[in-house]
């Protein structure tokens, strides 16, 4: 799922489409768009971790900017706007 959202463009790292394939860093800010281009969330990566970390234990590796709820109706982030 995460491959096909980044082959539609709808996941953005520091406002750039990326691949599925891309590397991430502690600090950059990941964007999930709709299809339509609205934001859904945004988050800070806090740390990467080195293996796989179940759903409860992966809160601590980032942290919430932005969500559907306090960006109030969806940013459309690039192309028409």
């Amino acid at each position: 799922m995460a491959g096909r959202n980044c082959k539609d463009e709808r996941i953005l790292v520091n406002d750039n489409p990326v691949r599925p394939a891309a590397s991430v860093r502690a600090g950059d800010i990941v964007t999930f768009l709709n299809p339509l281009g609205e934001k859904l969330r945004v988050v800070r990566l806090l740390d990467i971790p080195t293996r796989q970390q179940s759903r409860r234990d992966s809160a601590a590796f980032y942290e919430g900017i932005e969500s559907d709820e306090t960006i109030g109706g969806g940013d459309r982030v690039g192309g028409d706007q």
